[in-house]
């Protein structure tokens, strides 16, 4: 078994692995449906909203509709590693070995290419909420060791944010939280690491003694769910207490765990300071801030 990849509605799960078999299963574990590739499984996506299944392997990738008996599959230039889906259902991002990232739409045609690197985009996450445009969020990182963020503009292009974020690590596998402010990152460094939506570093949620291939959060209780190299998968459940302060009509709280907004609870306007790192205690008191 190379990967699971579960249904929005949790109604239907789906398995691949070395049998070249996708499996799809009802939430009590029912064989539903079964059909084959000509190689193994590499990465499986469900759609959010459309309830398609993408199904990548080394040489192609498929997409089965919930409500047809065929599957489409589409030859690809490279090893297939990892998908997923914009949070709308309209595109397919898959990450290939060669370092590029093909952007499909619903139907599997070809949008455009993304040429991250040399090395394999291993770990691959749209953002699951849109904030502030209309632009899709993707984290794409690769086995350059690097960390990088797009605004992908409906079907059209893909425009980086902000610089590469060096990790020091190969990440293998990124999960975002269900309201898309954080997420849960794994890889060579046998570590579980959180991160907010900018790609900044927030710390270590838990170790292993091994590379950890997968990561996934539970979208109801933010439990971490983490699958080792040797065999051993770990539940770290993550608490984000609210770090604030109040002076008079003026309130300051900690947002992203590495911002902070002031806000004049008269007036209601609001100011955001950057400070792109981790955030313990805020104080204020009349036209000072302390961080």
């Amino acid at each position: 078994m190379f990967c699971i990849a579960y249904s929005k509605d949790g109604q239907r799960f789906a398995s691949g692995g070395a049998d070249n078999a996708v499996v799809i299963w009802s939430a009590e574990g029912q064989g539903l449906l079964k059909y084959t590739h000509n190689d193994k499984i590499q990465a499986l996506s469900f759609n959010p909203v459309l309830q398609t299944l993408a199904s990548c392997t080394s040489i192609d990738f498929g997409l089965w509709m919930s409500d047809g008996q065929s599957v489409n599959k589409t030859k690809t230039p490279a090893r297939c590693v990892a998908c997923d889906w914009s949070p709308d259902g309209q595109l397919l991002a898959i990450g290939l070995f060669n370092g590029t990232i093909l952007v499909k739409d619903k139907a599997g045609g070809e949008l455009f290419t993304i040429n991250k690197c040399q090395s394999p985009v291993w770990a691959l996450a749209f953002c699951p909420q849109k904030f502030e445009t209309s632009d899709n969020l993707l984290m794409a990182g690769s086995w350059d060791q690097k960390l990088s963020l797009y605004s992908v503009q409906g079907g059209k292009q893909a425009k980086p944010i902000g610089n590469e974020k060096e990790l020091g690590f190969d990440p293998c596998s990124i999960s975002f939280f269900p309201k898309g402010d954080y997420m849960a990152m794994s890889g060579s460094d046998k570590k579980v690491t959180l991160w907010n939506r900018e790609g900044v570093l927030l710390g270590t949620v838990g170790e292993m003694d091994d590379w950890i291939w997968s990561t996934s959060v539970n979208p109801v209780n933010k439990a971490i769910f983490a699958g080792g190299n040797n065999g051993q998968i770990q539940l770290h459940q993550v608490n984000m207490n609210q770090v604030h302060g109040l002076y008079q009509e003026r309130y300051a709280y900690r947002e992203l765990m590495t911002d902070v907004i002031i806000q004049h609870l008269v007036t209601e306007t609001r100011v955001k300071i950057r400070c792109r790192d981790y955030i313990k205690k805020i104080a204020i008191y009349k036209d000072r801030l302390a961080v």
